[in-house]
């Protein structure tokens, strides 16, 4: 239910957007949905467990790194 909430609170934002928006016809709609598809895709990714503990090493293993 929390993935179902946080869908349509994504969903929300883009409609209110577009309501004030002041050019919405030219809005570029296919990049706004590959746009939207690659930030569902990272979420899913990124909050599965196992992902997220080789994420973070990774993201670690590049600040050691630079401090060298």
């Amino acid at each position: 239910m929390l993935i179902v909430h946080s869908a349509l609170g994504y969903f929300v934002l883009l409609a209110i957007a577009y309501l004030i928006g002041r050019r919405t016809r030219s809005i570029p709609w296919k990049t706004l949905g590959v746009a939207t598809v690659l930030q569902l895709l990272l979420a899913a990714i990124l909050l599965q467990p196992e992902t997220q503990r080789h994420f973070g090493r990774y993201i670690l293993s590049l600040a050691r790194a630079k401090n060298r």
